[in-house]
């Protein structure tokens, strides 16, 4: 391990989200996990190899292997320079996905065979399908909710020990960077019923809406235990079908709203830090959003029709809450290096502090490690005060 928030640490972040504007300001960008996590097979095949110190096959034992997806997962999200304050996505597994972990590894190739016999050349990009459709056909029943949205359980999870590796990897970053992990908005998951179904349920049965919301707000606060007990610092909740291009205002207030800021209070209760997110057209959501108590806000970068104007996002929020910019990501994929500090700097003088920086949408897979670094170096050049 390097050294994973040099430039700035957990504190940097966590004073910045109590309303008082750390210095440098910090860098921590929306959705990096969607770029790091890319990385991760390939440093997880580079320390195989060195286990394997010339060998052909190796077979690992349950410490051997959490510690190899530890030592990946550093090595990932430590490819910047300099690097990021916080830590997102890290996952959560039972033990039993780590145990019986046998490595074959040749010139080319680096397979990984789980326990249960699955195997992963971890230098062949994963195949992904878009052959899925949103529509399911049909509304179910509030019966089929269990099918459709099973109830987690936080004790059992920890028992079968989900929260392990995590737990790790906070251990060894030792307080050195802000790690987050998500707690959806309740509202979001009416996205199982697929785009079409999420949008009739609201006219066609708001009970069963009612339900699977409920049943979401369980299971968010059951990840949270979770969570807790892998001593994550903060939450991220994300809500990304509420916009005011798809529901009203009227029902963003009777199927989002409450559950929002009954989930918000229950995750301070617990000790989180709280970032929520808000995508999309913003219109006549700021007023809840003021009132839901979250530590920060984030709002994606203006696009598609709709505009997002920081500095009147600030006026109506108030200074007691941390705004995350919402810088493009086409402008960090693009470059060059002083347009992003432009831009930077601009999205600074619009939201005023107390605030971080960061793109409103998740970098693109095909922007630079450099443009990225572009980014992190602006924010630390910004001006104090």
């Amino acid at each position: 391990m390097s050294a994973l928030g040099t430039v700035w640490s957990k504190d940097h972040i966590q004073r910045t989200l109590r309303a008082e504007q750390a210095y440098p300001v910090p860098c921590a960008t929306l959705y990096a996990n969607l770029y790091v996590g890319p990385l991760v097979p390939g440093k997880l095949a580079e320390v195989y190899r060195e286990l394997a110190a010339g060998e052909r096959e190796i077979s690992l034992t349950l410490d051997q292997e959490l510690e190899a997806q530890v030592e990946a997962l550093f090595r990932a999200w430590e490819i910047f320079d300099p690097p990021f304050a916080w830590v997102y996505g890290l996952p959560f597994a039972p033990l039993s996905a780590y145990e019986g972990v046998t490595v074959r590894l040749s010139e080319d190739a680096c397979v990984r065979r789980a326990g249960d016999g699955k195997e992963t050349d971890l230098l062949q990009p994963p195949q992904s399908s878009l052959t899925h459709t949103w529509d399911c056909g049909r509304l179910p029943s509030v019966e089929e909710i269990d099918q459709l949205l099973p109830a987690v359980d936080a004790s059992g999870m920890i028992a079968a020990g989900c929260h392990e590796l995590a737990r790790r990897f906070a251990e060894r970053c030792a307080g050195r960077a802000w790690l987050v992990s998500p707690v959806p908005s309740p509202y979001e998951m009416l996205h199982v019923l697929g785009f079409v179904g999420m949008m009739e349920v609201l006219r066609k049965d708001p009970p069963l809406a009612d339900a699977m919301i409920e049943r979401s707000f369980h299971n968010g606060l059951q990840m949270a235990e979770v969570y807790r007990a892998a001593g994550i610092d903060g939450t991220f909740t994300e809500e990304c079908w509420a916009s005011s291009d798809l529901i009203s205002v009227a029902d963003y207030e009777r199927f989002a709203a409450d559950a929002d800021r009954r989930l918000i209070a229950a995750l301070k209760s617990m000790g989180f830090d709280v970032l929520f997110h808000m995508t999309g057209g913003i219109e006549g959501r700021l007023p809840f959003i003021r009132e839901y108590g979250a530590d920060a806000v984030a709002l994606e970068d203006s696009k598609k029709g709709f505009v997002v104007d920081l500095g009147e996002v600030r006026r109506e929020l108030g200074d007691g809450v941390t705004l995350w910019g919402n810088i493009s990501p086409v402008v960090v994929r693009d470059g060059p290096a002083e347009r992003i500090e432009k831009a930077v700097r601009e999205n600074f003088a619009a939201a005023g502090p107390p605030y971080v920086v960061s793109c409103g949408s998740p970098l693109t897979p095909d922007t630079s490690v450099e443009n990225v670094n572009a980014l992190l170096r602006a924010a630390e050049s910004l001006p104090d005060g």
